[in-house]
């Protein structure tokens, strides 16, 4: 038992000591943790020679948030990353399409310190010039997407993992954001054909959103629809959440939720549609009407152990 005692005091010891030696070694490196991994970043400009002929920007990077942005003032595209031993980067323009590359070439345990210390990772930011007309997709992975300014007749498709997309000021062909484990957040964005939203375990929030068709749908999040607005149908679906809407104009509607209310406003008139209102553990409100196929307008709202309140604002 002494010897026992003996050599856990040891162990202790030794333990204590190696701690005493990283916290010089976090010390002398500034408090920097990268810097004790060896890495020195450098930051880099591309800027694309042939800016006028890009119609397709490519994005797929790791570990990185990634920001997309307008100047007005800009003439040329331009990309702005931190290089260093820890990624390897590609920007190349090949014909028509300009693509960013990044691989995060880091011990395994590194991208998991980023999340649990909240490193301040410098981004990838590309910027537009005010008449950029091309595609955009935009892919990364623990990491935010940001896109802003933009305003393009083609399609724009995004996509992250346990991070946020965020668009403000877009008009685009159409528009397919997907995500697992980070908010969706749309703000005044106009699309010609259709929208897809998809997260998980995080909420879905459109604010001054039109588009011909949408489908906006997440697992264990709210969904939050302000002043949305679909010429043809709009699927709303979650789970263990509530779908909150604010003057949403659609002609067909689908809401589906379960262990969620259903609440807010249409902007319509009552009469005008087919009403379908269910849920167990909870009271309904409009009612289902009979169906009339006068009626050129559809709802449909479903949950279970939650109330239905829906009001249209149009008499």
């Amino acid at each position: 038992m002494k010897k026992t005692r003996v050599w856990l005091a040891v162990a202790g010891g030794l333990c204590g000591v190696g701690l005493v030696l990283a916290a010089c070694g976090f010390a002398m490196s500034g408090f920097d943790i990268y810097q004790m991994d060896g890495s020195v970043g450098e930051s880099k400009m591309y800027t694309a020679k042939q800016s006028q002929s890009v119609e397709q920007l490519e994005v797929d990077i790791e570990n990185l948030r990634l920001q997309i942005e307008v100047d007005e003032t800009a003439t040329q595209i331009q990309v702005e990353y931190q290089e260093s031993t820890r990624r390897e980067f590609t920007v190349e323009q090949v014909g028509h399409k300009l693509k960013v590359y990044a691989r995060d070439v880091r011990r395994w345990y590194n991208p998991f310190v980023d999340g649990i210390m909240q490193l301040d990772i410098a981004p990838v930011r590309v910027i537009l010039p005010k008449n950029y007309a091309g595609s955009i997709t935009g892919k990364t992975r623990n990491g935010r997407i940001t896109l802003t300014g933009l305003h393009t007749e083609q399609a724009v498709l995004l996509s992250t993992t346990n991070a946020k997309i965020e668009l403000q000021d877009v008009s685009c062909y159409s528009l397919q954001a997907t995500s697992t484990n980070g908010k969706i957040d749309l703000n005044t964005v106009s699309i010609q054909e259709s929208l897809s939203a998809t997260t998980s375990n995080a909420k879905c929030e459109l604010l001054r959103v039109s588009a011909k068709s949408g489908s906006v749908h997440s697992t264990n999040g709210k969904l939050e629809l302000t002043d949305v607005h679909l010429q043809e149908t709009l699927r709303a679906e979650t789970s263990n959440g509530a779908i909150v809407l604010e003057r949403l104009q659609a002609p067909d509607i689908e809401l589906h939720t379960r262990n969620g209310s259903i609440k807010g406003s249409i902007d319509g008139r009552q009469q005008d549609y087919n009403i379908i209102c269910t849920t167990t553990n909870g009271s309904a409100e409009p009612g289902s009407s009979g169906i009339d196929k006068a009626r050129a307008k559809q709802l449909l709202a479903e949950t279970t152990n939650a109330s239905i309140r829906l009001e249209f604002v149009q008499q």
